[in-house]
C-alpha cells in the first residue's frame, strides 16, 4: 500500500446483537455492478434535508475499480456526519476478514477523515473494534483487516463506509469503495514463519585478530584524541590540528553497562571499531558518580570505588581503538530519582520536566554534579574527563526543555508560584508598565487580552502552560495569541538563562569541550534557544514501540520505505534536519527504527545516506547496549533479541553497520549539491506547535533531494536557494501567513528549483519518488524502495520486484523485502575494485515470540505484510534470534570471476572460498561476503 494522500482511512468496526443480513459461515462479495448491494445510509437525523440523504450511498460509474461500478458514499452535511453501513452475523470465536479497495475524490477539505468503519444499531451495543488508518488518494489502493479476538458475547458486526469523520460534524467528504469481501478467515494470510529454515547469526561482541574486513583498521585514527581535542566552528565539528571530525556512533546506556570487565571492555571496543564506529555516547552518566541502588542519590562515589576503575579501563579501550566518547547528561539531572530533601518536591520530577532550568536547588546540583565528573581523573590514562581529548563533546540534560512536559501532570504549586513569578519580572523588564503591557496584548479590533485584575508589578500575570503553547490561541480566552507568544518568549528567556549558566560554569573548570543543551525539539521556538550552545542534536525514532501494561510491545509495523514524505511522515530525515542551524554543527544523539519493527534493516542505510547527502556531524545509534539492569554478563549469555532498546546482537540492525560506516565517513553519497537556507519569518519565530519535527513544508522535501539549514535572522550569503518571507529570500514562505498544503509547497518549490537551473528535471520529485539533486539517493516510496546508487556503494532497502540495476551491479531478489548493499573496501569504484563487502540482510526474529497483527496490506511487489504488530514478550530473552534467508543474485557488470568468502559474526571466515560469476546470496547462513577480484 502506498501511502501518497492527505486525508486518513479509519477502519473501525463496532458489535451489537440485533438483525441478520449474513450468516456466520457466509462469503459476501460486493462489485456493485447491479446497485449498491443492499448497504444502506446510516447516521441520519429526522428532517434532514431529503435530496442530500438521497446522495448519502449510490452507485457509480466514475473511475470504478473493476467493471463499469463502485459504491460512492457522500457526506455535504454541516450537523451531521452520515456513512453507509452493511450488518453482518458472526461467530466471535472466529476470525474474519473484511477487505477491498478504496479512494477519495480527490478533493478533501484539511478536516475531512474518509475511511471504513463498523457501525451499529439496537440496544446491544458492545464497543468499537481497534483498528488501523491508512492515508488514502484519488487512486485506489487495497484494504485487508483481520478480525480477531471479538468480545465475548458478540453476535453482529456493522461494516461501515465514512466518508467524514463524526468530529466535528461539519466535516464533509465523499469516499469510493469497490470489490469489496467479507468472509472467514480460513488460514492466516501470512505465512507462518519456519524458523527452522532461518539461521541464527550471533552478533556479540568477540575479538578476532585477523578479521578479513576491519572498517575501523582503514577509517580510524588510534588513539581517540590523537588530532586534538574537537571544536564546533563554521557549522562543523574540527580537531585542533584543523581535520573536519565526523563521527558514525551508537549509545551505551549508563545503567551497568559502563562498568564492565577488563575482558568485555576490549571486546567491545574491538567489535565497535571493526564496524567503524569511532564515537559511544554514554547515556545518563548520573550513574556514574552514583550508585543506583541505593537510596542517597546526593552522595557521590568515591574514587576508590570500583565502578570507578572499571569504567576507567573502558575508556582507556576505547581510546586506544580511535573511539571517541560523548558524556550524556553532564548535570546528572535526566534520571536520577532525586527525593523531596534533595530539591523540592524531587520525588515527583522524575525526568524529563522543565523544573531544572528555572529551580535554583536544581541548577547547584546540576553544578555539582558537573564538577564532580567532569574533574575525575581516569586511573590509565592520567587525565581527568575534562582535559581528555578523547571526550568529544559533552551534553547537559537528555530530552529535556523548558517547552515540553512529558508527565502532562499538574504541576506542584511550589512551580508554579515560582514561575509565575519570574514571568511577571520578565514582564516588567521586558515590557516596562502594565499600560504597554496592555497595549502590546490588544488586537487590532480593540479587544485586550489582559484581565482587568492583572498586573505584572503585582504578580498576578498568568502564563499559558507547556501544553498550551502548541496552540495558536483564542483572544476571548485566557489563551490568547499575545499570552501565548509572550509565554514563549519568556520560556525562551528562562532556557538561555541555563545555558548560559551552565556554560559558563563548565568553562570555569577549565572545559574546552564543545557542549549541547539537550536533544529534542519541536518547532522554532525551542531551536532558536540553541545558538548560544556549540552544536545541536535531536533524538528521533521511527515507529517507536509501545510497551502495554502486559508487557507485550505494539507498533504500527508499516515500513519507512512505503512512507511518502510530501505529505509530512514524520521521517527520520526530516526531524533531523530540522535541528540544522547554518552556524552549529548537528548531530542526532538517538535514531533508530527499533525491534520488533519487521522492516528495520532499512535503518542504516535510511540514516547513513541521509547524514552523507546533508552533510551531518555525527549519527548515533540508540542502543547497541544497556538499559536499567542491563550488564555485559546478560549480554554475553544472551541469544535473543533481549529489548527494543538492547541491540548489540540483532542482525536486522547490525548488518549493515559496516557499509552504513563506509558510506558516511568516506562521504560515498556526497552532499547535496544545492544548499536550502529557511530563514524563519519574524512571527515565525513564536510557533510551537511541533509541525517542523514531523515533516511540515519545507522539511518534507528539502532533505531528500538538498542539504537544509535553518538561519536566523538572514542568510549567510552560501545558500543557492533561501526560503523565507524578507526581501533576501528566493522562494516566499512564512507559516504563520501560508496556509497551503505542504505538497503543494513542495511541488511549487520543486519547480521553482527546475526553472532556476538548480535542480536537473530527473531529480526532485519524480512521481511517486523523490531523487536527490547529486542523483545518488532513491526514495522510491511508489514501490516501497529506498536506492542508493554510487561509484563505491551501491542497492537498496525495502519491496524488489524485478531486476534492479545500479551503475556496475545487478540484483534480483526472489525474497519480498530485503536490504543488500555492496560497498568497496579498498577506496575503488566498485568497477574497478578489489575487494568489496556484499551484505544482505532481510528480517530477524526471536523464534520464541508471539506476533499477532491487527490487519494486513500488500507491498507494492504484492507482498503481503501485518501492520498494528503487537508482540507477546511477558519474559525477554526467549529463544534465539534467527536471520530470514535472501534468495536473490547479485551480478557484478565488470570483472570475471570472483572469489566469494561467506563471513562469520566475528568477520572471519565462515566456510571456504568459492570461484563464481555470480552471487547466489542463499549460498550460506551469513549476512557478510567478501567479495574479491584478480
Amino acid at each position: 500500500m502506498v501511502y501518497t494522500a492527505k486525508k486518513y482511512l479509519f477502519v473501525m468496526v463496532l458489535l451489537t446483537a440485533t438483525g441478520m443480513t449474513l450468516s456466520a459461515a457466509g462469503r459476501q462479495v460486493w462489485d456493485f455492478e447491479a446497485g449498491t448491494g443492499k448497504w444502506r445510509a446510516w447516521g441520519t437525523k429526522p428532517g434532514m434535508d431529503a435530496e442530500k440523504s438521497a446522495r448519502i450511498v449510490s452507485k457509480s460509474d466514475e473511475k470504478p475499480h473493476g467493471g463499469k461500478q463502485c459504491l460512492r458514499v457522500h457526506d455535504d452535511f454541516d450537523n451531521a456526519s452520515p456513512y453507509a453501513v452493511f450488518r453482518v452475523e458472526v461467530d466471535p470465536t472466529k476470525t474474519y476478514v473484511f477487505k477491498g479497495f478504496i479512494r477519495s475524490d480527490g478533493d478533501a477539505a484539511p478536516n475531512e477523515w474518509v475511511g471504513v468503519s463498523a457501525l451499529g444499531e439496537g440496544e446491544k451495543f458492545i464497543r468499537w473494534l481497534e483498528t488501523p488508518k491508512f492515508k488514502l488518494s484519488a487512486e485506489w489502493q487495497e484494504f485487508w483487516l483481520l478480525l480477531s479476538g471479538l468480545p465475548a458475547g458478540t453476535k453482529y458486526l456493522y461494516l461501515a463506509v465514512r466518508p467524514s469523520f463524526y468530529a466535528p460534524s461539519s466535516s464533509t467528504g465523499t469516499v469510493c469503495v469497490d470489490d469489496v469481501e467479507f468472509c472467514e478467515q480460513e488460514s492466516a494470510p501470512i505465512s507462518i514463519r519456519d524458523y527452522t529454515k532461518w539461521f541464527a547469526f550471533p552478533m556479540n561482541p568477540k575479538r578476532q585478530p585477523k578479521p578479513l574486513v576491519d572498517i575501523g583498521a582503514s577509517l580510524l585514527h588510534t588513539p581517540a584524541g590523537k588530532h586534538g581535542f574537537v571544536q564546533s566552528k563554521n557549522g562543523h565539528f574540527y580537531y585542533a590540528d584543523g581535520n573536519q571530525a565526523r563521527f558514525w556512533a551508537v549509545n551505551i546506556h549508563s545503567s551497568n553497562a559502563l562498568f564492565p570487565s577488563h575482558d568485555q571492555a576490549e571486546r567491545v571496543a574491538e567489535t565497535l571499531s571493526r564496524s567503524g564506529i569511532n564515537l559511544v555516547r554514554f547515556h545518563l552518566t548520573e550513574y556514574v558518580l552514583i550508585d543506583r541502588d541505593r537510596p542517597d542519590r546526593a552522595t557521590f562515589l568515591p574514587d576508590t570505588d570500583e565502578k570507578w576503575e572499571r569504567f576507567d579501563y573502558f575508556v582507556k579501550c576505547l581510546k586506544d581503538k580511535g573511539v571517541y566518547i560523548l558524556l550524556d547528561s553532564v548535570t546528572g539531572l535526566s534520571a536520577r530519582g532525586l527525593s523531596d530533601a534533595d530539591v523540592p518536591h524531587g520525588s515527583e520530577y522524575g525526568s524529563h520536566r522543565p523544573w531544572v532550568h528555572f529551580e535554583p536547588a536544581f541548577i547547584e546540583l546540576g553544578k555539582a554534579y558537573i564538577k564532580g565528573l567532569l574533574t575525575h581523573v581516569n586511573t590509565y590514562t592520567g587525565k581527568a574527563l575534562k582535559d581528555e581529548p578523547a571526550i568529544a563533546m559533552l551534553m547537559l540534560i537528555n530530552e529535556q526543555t523548558m517547552f515540553f512536559d512529558w508527565k502532562s501532570k499538574p504541576w506542584p504549586a511550589h512551580y508554579q508560584e515560582l514561575l509565575k513569578k519570574k514571568f511577571n519580572a520578565w514582564l516588567i523588564e521586558t515590557y516596562g508598565t502594565r499600560g504597554a503591557l496592555a497595549t502590546a496584548w490588544t488586537s487590532p479590533d480593540g479587544l485586550c487580552a489582559l484581565k482587568a485584575d492583572e498586573d505584572p508589578a503585582a504578580g498576578t500575570v498568568s502564563p499559558v502552560t507547556v501544553q498550551e503553547i502548541r496552540n495558536e490561541g483564542d483572544w476571548k480566552t485566557d489563551k490568547s495569541p499575545p499570552r501565548i507568544r509572550a509565554t514563549v518568549a519568556f520560556f525562551r528567556a528562562v532556557q538561555s538563562a541555563w545555558q548560559k549558566e551552565m556554560l559558563a560554569f563548565i568553562r570555569s573548570l577549565g572545559c574546552v569541550l564543545p557542549v549541547a543543551d539537550s536533544n529534542i525539539y519541536y518547532d522554532i521556538a525551542d531551536l532558536e534557544t540553541q545558538t548560544m550552545m556549540d552544536y545541536t542534536s535531536q533524538n528521533v525514532y521511527y515507529d517507536h514501540v509501545r510497551r502495554n501494561s502486559d508487557q507485550s510491545l505494539s507498533m504500527a509495523n508499516i515500513p519507512s520505505v512505503e512512507r511518502n514524505p510530501l505529505f509530512g511522515a514524520g521521517l527520520i530525515e526530516n526531524a533531523i534536519a530540522m535541528v540544522k542551524i547554518n552556524t552549529k554543527p548537528v548531530t542526532s544523539t538517538e535514531s533508530n527504527m527499533m525491534w520488533p519493527h519487521e522492516w528495520r534493516s532499512s535503518y542504516f542505510l535510511t540514516a547513513a545516506s541521509a547524514a552523507a547527502l546533508q552533510d551531518w556531524d555525527a549519527m548515533f545509534f540508540y542502543c547497541y547496549f544497556g538499559g536499567f539492569g542491563y550488564d555485559w554478563d546478560k549480554a554475553d549469555a544472551a541469544t535473543a533479541v533481549l529489548q527494543p532498546t538492547v541491540e548489540f546482537n540483532d542482525p536486522a540492525l547490525l548488518a549493515t553497520l559496516p557499509n552504513a560506516a563506509l558510506m558516511y565517513h568516506r562521504r560515498d553519497v556526497a552532499p547535496g549539491k544545492n544548499l536550502v537556507q529557511v530563514v524563519p519569518a519574524k512571527d515565525d519565530v513564536y510557533l510551537a506547535s511541533g509541525a517542523p519535527r514531523t515533516g511540515a513544508f519545507p522539511l518534507n522535501y528539502v532533505p531528500y533531494v538538498s542539504r537544509y539549514e535553518i538561519a536566523f535572522g538572514k542568510p549567510d550569503g552560501r545558500a543557492q536557494a533561501v526560503i523565507g518571507a524578507s526581501g533576501k529570500a528566493s522562494f516566499n514562505f512564512s507559516r504563520t501567513l501560508n496556509k497551503k498544503p505542504g505538497l503543494e509547497l513542495a511541488k511549487e518549490f520543486d519547480d521553482y528549483l527546475k526553472k532556476q537551473g538548480l535542480l536537473a528535471e530527473d531529480r526532485g520529485i519524480q512521481g511517486d519518488s523523490l531523487v536527490s539533486d547529486t542523483g545518488e539517493v532513491i526514495r522510491d516510496f511508489g514501490k516501497g524502495l529506498l536506492i542508493v546508487d554510487t561509484p563505491r556503494t551501491q542497492g537498496f532497502t525495502g519491496f524488489p520486484k524485478d531486476e534492479l540495476k545500479f551503475k556496475d551491479i545487478r540484483i534480483t531478489s526472489r525474497t519480498g523485502f530485503t536490504t543488500i548493499l555492496v560497498s568497496s573496501l579498498d577506496g575503488a569504484g566498485l568497477d574497478t575494485a578489489k575487494k568489496m563487502l556484499l551484505t544482505v540482510i532481510a528480517r530477524a526474529e526471536n523464534d520464541k515470540d508471539n506476533m499477532q497483527y491487527a490487519s494486513f496490506s500488500k507491498a507494492p511487489n504484492g507482498m503481503m505484510r501485518g501492520e498494528r504488530l503487537t508482540v507477546a514478550h511477558p519474559q525477554p530473552g526467549l529463544g534465539t534470534v534467527r536471520v530470514e534467508p535472501t534468495d536473490a543474485t547479485v551480478l557484478f557488470k565488470t570483472g570475471g570471476m570472483l572469489t566469494v568468502t561467506p563471513l562469520a559474526p566475528d568477520m572471519s571466515a565462515l566456510s571456504a572460498p568459492v570461484q563464481v560469476a555470480t552471487v547466489e546470496t542463499a549460498s550460506a547462513p551469513t549476512v557478510w561476503y567478501l567479495v574479491e577480484r584478480k
